[in-house]
């Protein structure tokens, strides 16, 4: 990486602070725990009007989302049509395969366990391909089972904390799903990977995770990641697809596992920066995403200014 100039045509490199007639280039440290948009560092110039959030494809109850069209910190875009998020994909309408085999997905990560893949599989999408490593086997039981003391004693009438609870488990997920983000970025550094689909049950808590450290290293604001976790609120007609024997009525009904606080997702991201000192240090030593790598994934993924 050179340091020494500011070409704003090459993606790999960062953005840089402008001080009288020199031109520095801001660690990537820097780069990737700058918090918010009012918190960005000495010299940028960043846009803090509202965030306008992509929109949603016309798939319903899926919670299915193009990420293209936020801004990173140093101005430049995430390409339309490179990047899907969503929930399961399970029982689409005729109308509703077509509009998504449309889309000319490659690689598909799913980051269910083996039992939710098992009761509700992906589609068959012409041209694509699923991503191997992104299952999650952090549970090795149900959640029904994991779960069942707490619905007992909400049953019996005992307060339950589901927000701390929730708080709680995203504090963790960075090191707990490192495996499956793993090898979402490494196919993603892949030849003919994009477009990318990535995708859990609700597409909310495994994906929310997963897009929130792709917007990060990319350079997208904090500010804006927490209003694109806002966006994945689930309505009843979601709610109703996502009810099965892995995830029973009983715990899909508590209102804290279906609201996206965006004290959630920031959890997930303090969680990382305490567990492993930075999100710099996470990306590098725990993803294995090297200087080149994010040069890599800069210059496939965002438009130039």
């Amino acid at each position: 990486m050179n340091s020494e100039k500011g070409d704003s045509g090459d993606l790999s490199i960062l953005p840089p602070i402008k001080r009288g007639c020199a031109i520095i280039a801001v660690p990537l440290s820097l780069w990737l725990t700058a918090p918010a948009a009012d918190s960005a560092p000495e010299g940028y110039a960043v846009d803090t009007a509202e965030v306008t959030l992509p929109s949603s494809i016309g798939i319903a109850g899926r919670n299915f989302r193009d990420l293209g069209g936020y801004k990173t910190i140093d101005g430049h875009t995430l390409r339309q049509g490179v990047l899907y998020r969503s929930g399961n994909l399970s029982g689409l309408l005729p109308a509703e395969q077509t509009a998504l085999a449309a889309l000319g997905i490659r690689s598909i990560c799913d980051f269910r366990t083996l039992a939710e893949r098992e009761e509700r599989p992906d589609p068959q999408l012409p041209g694509s391909h699923q991503v191997e490593g992104c299952q999650d086997d952090s549970l090795k039981t149900s959640l029904s089972s994991s779960f069942q003391k707490l619905l007992d004693m909400q049953s019996s009438g005992q307060e339950v904390d589901w927000r701390g609870i929730m708080i709680r488990n995203y504090s963790s997920m960075g090191g707990r799903y490192a495996d499956s983000y793993r090898a979402m970025f490494a196919a993603l550094l892949s030849d003919n990977a994009v477009p990318m689909l990535f995708h859990c049950t609700a597409g909310k808590d495994r994906t929310g995770v997963a897009a929130a450290l792709v917007l990060s290293v990319l350079g997208v604001p904090r500010q804006t990641i927490l209003e694109d976790y806002e966006a994945s609120a689930l309505d009843p007609v979601e709610w109703v697809g996502i009810d099965s024997k892995v995830y029973p009525k009983e715990l899909v009904n508590q209102p804290a596992l279906a609201i996206p606080d965006p004290t959630y997702i920031q959890a997930a991201l303090e969680g990382i920066e305490e567990q492993y000192g930075s999100l710099d240090y996470y990306f590098h030593s725990v993803l294995g995403l090297n200087e080149a790598d994010i040069s890599i994934l800069r210059n496939k993924l965002l438009t130039r200014r």
